[in-house]
């Protein structure tokens, strides 16, 4: 439920707080008694949440307003009977239950760790490498008895246990008495993490009661650790697939705001470095006369950062901070702010005029980290005349890196594209990117993209311009992330095909022949095709779909007259993101793994191992 909601509850008159109270009672009763536990009954839909609703109207009310009929003791027992939680293990076994499948004990020379076979066919197994694999499997299944659908969904889909919190770090220690903060979604526990000022923070998620930590804020470097989304403490073993989807997005909206924001906290930490440097000598000297500066610089990419100049008059008594956001060495965001400074309390006024400013830096700060689109996987470094690294050393990085210690904020001449143009500008510039395979429908939304922005004059026609957009680290990535995967069958993938092939009762007559990708997806790069022939039968078969991670084969096309039979089968369910299925498709990826009509009744395993590659594109350095 929205926090919004919570609080339109909270403050509605007693009145409405007792009737749905009541309500809210009455619908526990019947869930569960005649109800069958069925959670659409409940006003929330959720038990979870229905519990959490009845907690928050019964703490609304004052000490003597609370009703007698219903107390805090008579909730918690209702949480008791109705949030009943099951292990993992417990949930995937009824669910495959429900499919017809009944778990055994997993054989010894199996790779798997967990065994399932159907109830009235013992030849139809399933075996699983862990209960996260297994899940994956129910995915595709269905239970026998459609009246058990809804049952079937919510054990493999459980939905309502995952929470999101905000902890305060400010003052823990071995007495401290640290409790967290709780949001039904990520968007309001983010909102409220940056929201805090505290020195130290938490954020994260919460499942089984245990917290699981995405990011932590430190006041010491003025950055958000986030945990990598490798790391095994971020997921709890007992979260169901599609609860690990939902932290992956969580994980994935967050990292994007907080990499963000720890550029807008190195750059403002940089901006108040120069300020209190700056109120310590007037103070000192008690003269506003005198400079200070210093620059926030990406560690990857000098060229891009942010430079920081306060300018103090004596006469007449001004100080004038100057910040410019700097990109690939040129201004493109400039913003000067003065304070007006009182001689007889020179040190006061400053404080105070920069106070008076300080929502107008921080609104520059943030439109300048848009600005600067820096690498943010790489950190910001400070450089001034006040610390050890000084500015000097960020015009050798400059210098080194072919630009000028100065940035640039000059008319320069202008190359003009002309709007039909620009596709095939984008196609040319990315020709000489090694490694990079930039396709006719990725050219198609770049161009679109750049159009648009040149329409809503974000940017000029200009050949420079539009190269500024393509080098970008956000366009780059961009492509990388859409770029169709035509890379060969590794040798491990042709070798365990094979090994199965020969270990699989059911595929005794048949051998591997051929094998490809059934994707260029690059989410799919797991996924590939086999063409077997029996060579008893003088028939092909075709499987189009290969798991490498689960070491499984499944869905067979059998008694196909010929080969190219089977190569035309794979093609009509090859999944294209390029809509250049010609030049990405199977044919890019096809490998035969014997070289003959005569030699198909043996694999040529010496050839396997040999892995001799297909030639693909020559741009290609995947």
């Amino acid at each position: 439920m929205e926090q919004k909601r919570k609080e339109d509850l909270v403050n509605s008159d007693d009145i409405f707080k007792y009737q749905l109270l009541s309500r809210l009672q009455s619908d526990c009763e019947y869930y569960l008694g005649n109800g069958n536990r069925n959670k659409k009954q409940l006003w929330a839909e959720d038990e979870r949440e229905q519990i959490e609703v009845m907690k928050l109207l019964y703490n609304s009310f004052w000490d003597e307003n609370k009703p007698e009929w219903l107390s805090m003791t008579d909730i918690e027992n209702y949480e008791k009977q109705m949030v009943v939680d099951i292990t993992l293990e417990e949930r995937y076994t009824e669910a495959m239950r429900m499919t017809g499948y009944d778990r055994i004990e997993t054989p010894t020379d199996s790779m798997a760790t967990v065994s399932f076979v159907f109830r009235t066919a013992p030849e139809r197994r399933i075996d699983a490498d862990g209960w996260e694999a297994l899940g994956e499997e129910l995915e595709g299944m269905s239970p026998i008895l459609e009246s058990d659908r809804a049952k079937y969904e919510d054990l493999i889909h459980p939905s309502g246990r995952i929470a999101y919190y905000t902890l305060n770090l400010e003052g823990s220690g071995m007495d401290s008495d640290l409790k967290p903060v709780t949001y039904s979604n990520i968007k309001d526990a983010l909102s409220a993490y940056l929201m805090s000022d505290a020195d130290g923070k938490q954020l994260g998620y919460i499942i089984h009661g245990e917290l699981q930590c995405m990011s932590h804020f430190d006041s010491v470097d003025m950055k958000n650790h986030i945990t990598s989304l490798s790391d095994p403490a971020l997921y709890n073993e007992e979260l169901a697939v599609n609860e690990k989807q939902i932290i992956r997005k969580s994980y994935s909206s967050m990292k994007t705001i907080l990499d963000k924001d720890n550029v807008y906290c190195a750059l403002k930490a940089g901006v108040d470095y120069i300020e209190n440097v700056c109120i310590g000598e007037v103070g000192r000297e008690n003269t506003e006369w005198g400079a200070w500066s210093g620059r926030v610089a990406n560690t990857h990419r000098p060229q891009d950062y942010l430079d920081i100049n306060i300018m103090g008059y004596e006469r007449p008594h001004l100080v004038i901070y100057t910040l410019s956001a700097v990109h690939a060495n040129e201004i493109v965001q400039e913003m000067q702010y003065t304070v007006h400074t009182n001689p007889e309390r020179l040190v006061e006024s400053i404080k105070q005029g920069t106070k008076n400013i300080s929502g107008e830096i921080d609104e520059f700060l943030h439109m300048a980290v848009e600005k600067l689109d820096t690498d943010i996987i790489y950190p910001m470094q400070f450089y001034s005349p006040y610390t050890n690294r000084e500015l000097t050393e960020h015009y050798r990085k400059l210098e080194n890196a072919g630009y000028d210690p100065l940035p640039v904020n000059q008319e320069q001449e202008v190359q003009v594209v002309t709007p039909d143009k620009i596709k095939d500008f984008v196609k040319k510039y990315y020709d000489h990117y090694d490694g990079l395979v930039c396709t006719e429908k990725i050219s198609e939304v770049l161009a679109v993209s750049i159009q648009k922005m040149i329409d809503a004059k974000q940017m000029d026609n200009t050949k420079e311009s539009i190269e500024n957009v393509l080098c970008k680290e956000s366009t780059l990535h961009f492509i990388v992330s859409r770029m169709p995967n035509v890379s060969p069958v590794p040798a491990e993938v042709k070798n365990d095909v094979v090994s199965y092939f020969e270990q699989s009762s059911g595929l005794a007559n048949y051998k591997p022949v051929e094998i490809c990708r059934v994707s260029n997806d690059p989410e799919d790069s797991h996924l590939y095709a086999v063409i077997g022939y029996n060579s008893q039968m003088n028939q092909y078969a075709c499987w189009t779909s290969w798991n490498q991670d689960r070491h499984s084969l499944n869905y067979g096309h059998y008694n196909l007259m010929d080969e190219q039979t089977a190569v035309d089968t794979i093609k009509e369910r090859f999944n294209d993101i390029t809509d250049e299925v010609q030049k990405y498709g199977i044919n890019n990826t096809l490998f035969k793994l014997v070289s003959s009509e005569s030699e198909r009744s043996k694999p040529d395993v010496e050839k396997i191992e040999a892995d001799i590659p297909v030639k693909l594109n020559g741009r290609r350095g995947r």
